[in-house]
């Protein structure tokens, strides 16, 4: 029976369930009382929070409720592997360097980020239904019914949460400029999703949070004018600028399908995870934390057969920026161009899509509907899930070719031309696969479609 406390919690669950599927509904609320039943054995009465000395207690608490945790893992995993079994021991290791690293502050400071991010959901669904802040139906949605946007807000309460976490836990130095190209971008990207502002004001605006991003990561790009010494880092820092602006937008692109651009995060953030871990470390792994919080739970209400919501420009921009950010560390750190392949993925799709309409003669600044995620779903019924699916395992694929290679030291020669040939045959097959999809015809469909 549960705590008086946690009577509140049974008439929480029917709000839950509005935005959860209809057949997840019995497990969820089967789950949850369960583990609010363990939380009742082990926690104090909820009036131990209005006592500000009680926090010791409560962790206290938590540290009991953790270990029994263990103890029931522990004695399942015995049960169907053996005491004995290497794969328990490493499980059970794997788990203890867990918990050492995320003492109980930091994981509270988590679970208040999580649940932050929810009720700011729960708030927003209604009011933006309320304001009309939804992606309509149009001739290029691959949507049916109206959707609200905006949602991904969430990705920079969450990095507001990480910076919190930088102050009291991280032994790295608090990104402040990194935190404010995120903060301009947001505010920005926010605006851009209520009314369309000017091309121009989000070029510059995204320029500027570039040249904040190339500054956090310690980018020298000074030269020497009066002497006509033209350096190389000048050309570099413009390559930078121009590549971070273009993927910073090719990665919105990525935001048309319901589950799309989490997969794509999801299979970077793990693919970096790796490679942080077991080849060099270049970034702080509260940074890949708070990333992926809010990612997972954008994907729990968009990868869906019907989202519930779309990231908008203030989530997409946001996430493609600080992917962008993961990235030219990476590069920093490595000196290895082969890394730029982890995104794969968004460089073949939205890369070559690019292409294909500046050689048709098209307007690359219009919508469209003619990605090859979009032909697939929309003309040919394909499910929007199955495809993200597609696509974050082929990017995953490239991502784990990478960390492999530089986890046994390859030539980095060797592994560039290994990575090449693999984007080369590829690109090859998916012009195949997009001819056939289009008619038989790239750029006449195209042309056709322009007249």
């Amino acid at each position: 029976m549960l705590m008086p406390d946690f009577i509140p919690f049974r008439k929480s669950i029917s709000v839950f369930t509005r935005l959860t599927p209809r057949k997840l509904i019995r497990p969820t609320i089967r789950i949850l009382s369960t583990v609010a039943l363990k939380i009742g054995v082990f926690l104090p009465p909820l009036n131990l929070f209005k006592r500000s000395h009680a926090l010791p207690e409560l962790i206290m608490s938590s540290d009991k409720l953790v270990q029994q945790i263990m103890r029931i893992l522990s004695f399942k995993m015995i049960i169907f592997s053996g005491k004995d079994n290497s794969f328990y021991l490493f499980i059970r290791n794997f788990v203890n360097q867990i918990l050492n690293y995320l003492n109980m502050y930091a994981a509270l400071l988590i679970v208040a980020t999580i649940a932050t991010i929810f009720g700011s959901l729960w708030m927003y669904f209604p009011f933006a239904e309320k304001k009309g802040l939804l992606a309509g139906v149009n001739h290029r949605s691959s949507h049916t019914k109206p959707v609200v946007t905006g949602a991904g807000f969430i990705f920079y309460i969450s990095y507001i949460f990480y910076i919190v976490s930088c102050l009291l836990f991280s032994t790295w130095d608090v990104p402040w400029p990194l935190f404010l190209g995120v903060s301009i971008l947001a505010i920005v990207s926010y605006i851009d999703d209520l009314k369309d502002l000017w091309f121009l004001i989000r070029l510059v605006v995204q320029m500027l949070a570039v040249g904040l991003m190339l500054y956090q990561i310690y980018i020298d790009f000074s030269v020497e004018i009066f002497d006509m010494n033209v350096s190389i880092l000048l050309v570099l820092a413009l390559v930078g600028v121009v590549f971070s602006v273009g993927f910073t937008n090719l990665y919105n692109f990525m935001d048309g399908l319901n589950g799309m651009m989490a997969g794509i995060t999801i299979s970077a953030l793990a693919v970096f995870a790796l490679i942080d871990n077991f080849v060099v470390d270049f970034v702080d792994d509260s940074l890949l934390i708070y990333t992926a919080i809010p990612t997972l739970v954008f994907a729990f209400y968009n990868a869906r057969r019907q989202a519930v919501c779309f990231a908008g420009d203030v989530g997409a921009i946001v996430l493609g920026f600080v992917m962008v950010y993961m990235l030219f560390s990476l590069l920093l750190q490595t000196s290895n161009i082969v890394y730029m392949f982890i995104f794969a993925s968004v460089y073949l799709e939205a890369g070559m899509t690019v292409i294909q309409r500046l050689l048709a003669g098209q307007n690359i600044f219009k919508p469209h509907r003619i990605h090859m995620f979009q032909l697939l779903c929309n003309e040919h019924k394909h499910h929007h899930v199955k495809i993200s699916a597609y696509y974050a395992l082929n990017q995953l694929l490239f991502g784990s070719v990478i960390v492999l290679m530089n986890y046994f030291d390859l030539n980095d020669l060797l592994q560039n031309l290994i990575v090449i040939g693999m984007f080369a045959v590829e690109t090859v097959l998916y012009f195949v696969y997009k001819r056939k999809l289009m008619g038989g015809h790239l750029l006449e469909f195209l042309r056709e479609k322009k007249q």
